[in-house]
């Protein structure tokens, strides 16, 4: 349908969009120190830029290979996320799609394109670890919990992590972790309350 092929022609562009400008903020704190070494030869700045590659041309070569070296692992690593959803989504039923796009519109930026869980055909498929997916009727538990991780480097730095825990017939003791939103929690939720209450 039209409407999922506009999702993954948006999807597509979003992923070149991040590939490139991770790329250029990872460059950003290298590029910062070329220019303050131009800045800091004895010649005019015009002169210095003309004379650096010259002086040192393996430096803009590796700068260059990092540059799109990063830029091309993104892009491939994102790429096969797009792929596991078009399939997905070619195979969602209505309710499916109507379930899917409701999530998305609760997600930020980010999130919104690449999503944690995804409801299809009566299973859940998890993008983290793109697995076949867990039909919903072998779960037999579901529970979600968030922790505050401090970091040792900063007193400051703690990161929210939240995960929900995912307990099936064939692993009853054993959860499946996933890192998962409180918000995409609820739909994978309710997707299974639909099919086991």
């Amino acid at each position: 349908p039209e409407k999922r092929k506009q999702y993954l022609s948006k999807l597509k562009k979003y992923v070149v969009v991040v590939s490139i400008s991770t790329g250029l903020l990872i460059c950003v704190p290298f590029c910062s120190f070329l220019l303050f070494e131009i800045f800091h030869m004895p010649y005019s700045f015009y002169e210095n830029l003309l004379l650096y590659p010259q002086q040192h041309p393996y430096i803009i070569c590796f700068t260059a290979a990092g540059f799109l070296g990063w830029c091309i692992g993104l892009y491939f690593y994102h790429n096969r996320n797009i792929q596991h959803l078009q399939k997905l989504l070619e195979a969602m039923s209505n309710a499916d799609y109507e379930r899917f796009t409701e999530m998305m519109q609760l997600m930020n930026f980010t999130q919104r394109y690449s999503p944690f869980v995804v409801i299809c055909q009566g299973k859940a498929y998890f993008m983290s670890n793109l697995s076949e997916g867990i039909p919903l009727t072998n779960i037999t538990h579901l529970k979600w919990t968030y922790r505050s991780e401090r970091h040792s480097r900063s007193k400051k730095g703690n990161t929210l992590i939240e995960e929900a825990h995912i307990y099936t017939r064939q692993q009853p003791n054993t959860p499946i972790t996933v890192t998962m939103p409180k918000e995409q929690y609820r739909f994978l939720e309710r997707a299974y309350r639909e099919v086991n209450c």
